[in-house]
């Protein structure tokens, strides 16, 4: 749940409606708006699926093969490894910062 308190954020939100990306936007007297963008989902679906087919070319699978066992046949990471891999190697230096704004922007989930 990404909460938006900005104006300028609130018209990326307008904007995003506009851009077919799902958005929900709820009023909530505790905490202002709340936002919640599909955009990340629709981002990592699009990862995924070109690096499946990227998978499949450099090791002549065939395009209907499934991906549930290739990775591991070939001892490769899956999409979500990687995603995950890099969001850890992400937090680390930012919750070992001393930075006051990079930990603010850890205490309310930004990251």
């Amino acid at each position: 749940m990404y909460q938006c308190y900005n104006p300028a954020v609130i018209a990326e939100v307008v904007e995003a409606e506009e851009a077919d990306v799902n958005v929900s936007v709820e009023m909530s007297s505790e905490t202002g708006i709340n936002c919640t963008i599909d955009a990340l989902s629709q981002v990592f679906n699009k990862f995924r699926s070109g690096y499946n087919k990227c998978i499949k070319k450099l090791f002549g699978y065939h395009r209907t093969d499934s991906m549930s066992g290739i990775p591991m046949n070939l001892c490769l990471p899956t999409a979500g490894t990687i995603v995950h891999n890099s969001r850890v190697l992400f937090h680390q230096p930012c919750n070992a910062s001393c930075n006051k704004i990079v930990q603010w922007f850890a205490d309310i989930g930004v990251f």
